[in-house]
C-alpha cells in the first residue's frame, strides 16, 4: 500500500511538470468528471518521436557486432530476466 502512495505521488508530479513543459495536455473526462484524460501536445508527440529515434539508434550501437547467435542468446536471456522480475512482483 505504501509503494502505491509513493508511485501515485511520483506520477503525479511528472504529469504536472509535462504539463507545465507544455509536451501534455489534459481535459475532465465527459463520462466522470474525476478523472482526467491526458493527451501528448503536438510539442509533446515531437519530443517522443525524437526520443523513439534516439533509442532505435542506442539499441542498433548496444548490439552492434553481434553475430545472429548472440543476438538470440541475448533475447533468451533478457526474457528470463524478465521473467523474473515479473515473478517476484506477483509475490
Amino acid at each position: 500500500m505504501h509503494f502505491r502512495i509513493i508511485v501515485d505521488q511520483q506520477l503525479a508530479r511528472l504529469i504536472k511538470g509535462l504539463r507545465g513543459r507544455g509536451l501534455l495536455s489534459g481535459e475532465a473526462d465527459s463520462n466522470d468528471k474525476r478523472h482526467l484524460r491526458l493527451s501528448l501536445t503536438p510539442a509533446g508527440l515531437a519530443q517522443q518521436q525524437v526520443l523513439a529515434q534516439q533509442a532505435l539508434r542506442l539499441g542498433a550501437q548496444a548490439v552492434a557486432g553481434f553475430s545472429a547467435d548472440e543476438l538470440a542468446q541475448l533475447q533468451a536471456l533478457l526474457q528470463r530476466v524478465r521473467g523474473n522480475l515479473t515473478d517476484v512482483e506477483g509475490e
